[in-house]
């Protein structure tokens, strides 16, 4: 894609992941970033919070991209969770999200993006559509 033409070979390319869990995520985005020319060596991987299979995966895969993690848990369940881990880190930012949080920029929005928004952060909320106001 165009996105990359200006990057350049020689350019380092950071790559911030909240979680890695296996791996799989990174491995796509780097194979991305592969196969439209940037240097494996360029690579740097950036994690809160990994487990020690997603950075074996990843370092047997790419050998040769850096990986840095502020936290290394113990372990992966079987259901493929870090453990002990931070929990869903989607559910982790969007915990008791507020639309008053969004009024700056409501004007980006149109009044059915809005109301969609409105609808996600109450289900996001554990809020149920008849107790909307």
């Amino acid at each position: 894609p165009d996105t990359f033409r200006d990057l350049g070979k020689d350019h380092r390319v950071i790559l911030p992941d909240t979680m890695n869990a296996t791996g799989g995520s990174m491995e796509t985005a780097i194979n991305t970033l592969l196969n439209n020319g940037v240097r494996e060596d360029r690579i740097i991987l950036v994690h809160v919070i990994a487990a020690p299979e997603g950075i074996f995966n990843l370092a047997d895969e790419f050998p040769k991209i850096k990986i840095i993690t502020a936290s290394l848990d113990s372990h992966m369940d079987e259901d493929g969770y870090i453990k002990p881990g931070l929990g869903d880190a989607g559910d982790k930012t969007f915990d008791r999200i507020n639309i008053s949080y969004f009024e700056p920029i409501r004007h980006i929005f149109s009044d059915s993006e809005w109301e969609e928004l409105k609808n996600r952060i109450n289900l996001a909320n554990g809020i149920k559509e008849e107790n909307i106001l």
